[in-house]
């Protein structure tokens, strides 16, 4: 009859046990010690700018006050047009003796479109639907019912 030998504590026994005890100081600091996330978010009015450039004239009956406009990428509603401001487009010109000018664009206008959504704030940040952000400068690709366009946002206001 052979007699076993008691095992011996080795560097493996320590690592399991060590692993293990990670494993669970884990577990309870996510979910004892994290600061929980509120799942009420209040919604808020928020009017914002997006402006078009080069739009030809046929855009005139395209962009309605009152129509929705969409995300080119996620197809969601970002808003409602309330306003739309039409100024003749200009572009720079460079002249012969070397100076830039900014010189009317036959034919062409830019937009200035008002939109109204409800969005959400989180610090000093605007969702629209939790997941568009609305930035002052960014460029977005945009379409309404009639219209499809790149526009830029040129103002965000409460």
């Amino acid at each position: 009859m052979a007699i076993r030998k008691k095992g011996k504590f080795n560097i493996i026994d320590a690592v399991v046990i060590v692993v293990i005890v990670v494993l669970i100081a884990g577990a309870v600091y996510k979910f004892r010690g994290l600061e929980k996330t509120s799942t009420n978010t209040s919604l808020e009015t928020v009017s914002y700018e997006m402006t078009i450039e080069s739009l030809r004239d046929y855009a005139f009956n395209n962009l309605q006050a009152g129509d929705t406009v969409f995300d080119y990428t996620s197809g969601k509603a970002i808003g409602t047009i309330t306003n739309i401001e039409w100024k003749d487009a200009v572009e720079p010109f460079y002249t012969i003796d070397g100076q830039t000018v900014d010189g009317t664009v036959e034919n062409r206008y830019d937009a200035v479109v008002t939109l109204e959504a409800q969005a959400s704030q989180t610090d000093g940040v605007y969702f629209i639907d939790r997941t568009y952000e609305l930035c002052v400068n960014s460029n977005r690709k945009i379409y309404t019912k009639y219209a499809d366009c790149t526009a830029t946002i040129t103002g965000i206001n409460m």
